[in-house]
């Protein structure tokens, strides 16, 4: 059994407070993973209305911002999408700040060090602030298994806990790689040895979306059917995440990178700005911003082993959609090359992450 907001009137809990602790003054109420209530929307709609209140209302799932809050609170909401520490936060935490750019490229060394940490171990706050590694992945661990457990089997209901699981485990370790439906579902198949449906790996994809465990990105194109036929690059919430599932760092650092490129324009541009494209060549990051496409992005660890294939494939793009200024994000090389009137500029990941005007400093 759970709490169910009462139909009329004040809830039980609401009820206590105001008349043991705060009969007439402003109260702040927050609830948490409330979208596991039935009809919360409407308790909290009505209690706004009637009370001296703010309420906040945390949830770990899309569908949250989507359908209940975005029906039944339009015009009495403001949304906030808290995502794990950005690499800049993470520096605070690590006690490293900052009063100006100066400070930090003076600052260099150690902010590449902690780079490898942030990629290794991710911005979740406890486990960044926790200093035994093997603390660190156990907590990554009962993370991964709350949210396959909370917020994917038991929300929507799935009964074959294990294939979900397994769904989430196979989705991961393709991290900054294309996947696609039909692809996940035969490396199913051939793990679990049995048919598998279609519908069940979709729809635990979607489960996966909606509790922003992964972000998927489509291929930026005009024609629907071009979206629908090209798979989607799958990007995790947390580097850590990837880490754990994965059980590899070295060997992925250059998808790790990638992928903390994603998560750091999804949160600043929104996943529905961000694409990838696909021509002859393929470019990680296609931004959109209104109507105008403005950026082209390829992230490589070590640049001497693909300059001519990442630079090729930026020239295209930048051909394609028109734009002057091409970006490559790498491990340490800086600089700036010139090919036919367009630029390139090489960006350290680091710098990037912190967003440093000026690349050349």
């Amino acid at each position: 059994m759970g709490w169910k907001p009462r139909p009329s009137g004040r809830g039980g809990g609401q009820q206590a407070y105001r008349t043991f602790v705060n009969r007439d003054k402003f109260a702040l109420i927050v609830l948490d993973e409330i979208q596991n209530i039935e009809n919360w929307e409407k308790w909290v709609r009505r209690t706004m209305e009637k009370e001296n209140v703010q309420i906040i209302v945390t949830g770990s799932t899309s569908s949250l911002l989507k359908t209940e809050v975005s029906t039944a609170l339009t015009g009495r909401s403001l949304t906030l999408e808290v995502f794990p520490l950005s690499f800049h936060e993470f520096l605070k935490f690590k006690g490293l700040s900052f009063k100006d750019e100066f400070g930090i490229v003076k600052s260099r060394a150690k902010i590449e060090r902690f780079l490898i940490d942030y990629l290794q171990f991710g911005g979740f706050p406890r486990v960044v602030l926790e200093e035994d590694e093997f603390l660190k992945r156990e907590m990554l661990r009962e993370l991964f298994d709350g949210i396959v457990m909370r917020d994917i089997v038991f929300r929507h209901g799935f009964r074959e806990i294990n294939s979900v699981r397994l769904v989430a485990e196979l989705v991961i370790n393709s991290f900054s790689s294309l996947k696609s439906v039909s692809g996940l579902r035969n490396e199913l198949v051939g793990i679990l040895k049995k048919k598998v449906s279609p519908n069940f790996v979709a729809e635990v994809m979607e489960a996966l979306r909606e509790s922003y465990l992964i972000f998927t990105l489509p291929p930026f194109s005009p024609k629907i059917k071009d979206v629908r036929k090209y798979p989607k690059k799958i990007y995790v919430v947390d580097t850590g995440l990837a880490t754990f599932v994965t059980l590899s760092f070295s060997r992925n650092l250059g998808r790790l990178a990638e992928n903390a490129v994603a998560i750091h324009l999804i949160q600043k541009y929104g996943e529905n700005n961000l694409f990838y494209y696909k021509g002859k060549r393929e470019v990680d990051f296609i931004l959109k911003e209104g109507l105008k496409i403005t950026k082209a992005i390829q992230v490589t660890w070590d640049l001497r082993e693909s300059y001519e294939r990442e630079v090729k494939a930026l020239l295209e793009a930048m051909d394609i959609f028109d734009l002057e200024e091409g970006i490559i994000i790498t491990a340490n090389e800086e600089g700036e090359e010139v090919y036919g009137g367009k630029n390139i500029k090489i960006i350290p990941l680091w710098k990037f992450l912190l967003e440093l005007r000026d690349t050349n400093r």
